[in-house]
């Protein structure tokens, strides 16, 4: 990406962040942080939710993060086209 910000393929967009800030974007978006260094002291959290329609349905597509839940024991019993509706995707209306 630096690179190519530098050919002026790319704009990338900065914000200066103090703890307690936030920063809300979509999650296709490219992304990332430069990181702690290794000797800091400091610890860096991320929290991520995600939010949807009640037409949503389930799709066990390969290359999602499901086999990954599944695998940690965060398993819902969704099957393929259910509405997603369980303790992992609570409805919040």
């Amino acid at each position: 990406v630096s690179a190519k910000e530098a050919a002026g393929e790319f704009e990338v967009l900065r914000w200066d962040m103090e703890p307690g800030d936030i920063i809300l974007f979509y999650s296709s978006a490219i992304h990332g942080a430069p990181g702690l260094a290794k000797n800091s002291t400091r610890r860096r959290r991320g929290y991520a939710t995600r939010w949807c329609g009640d037409d949503v349905r389930y799709d066990a597509r390969p290359g999602t993060m499901d086999k990954g839940w599944r695998a940690a024991g965060y398993d819902c019993g969704l099957s393929q086209g259910d509405p997603i509706a369980c303790a992992l995707h609570p409805n919040l209306a």
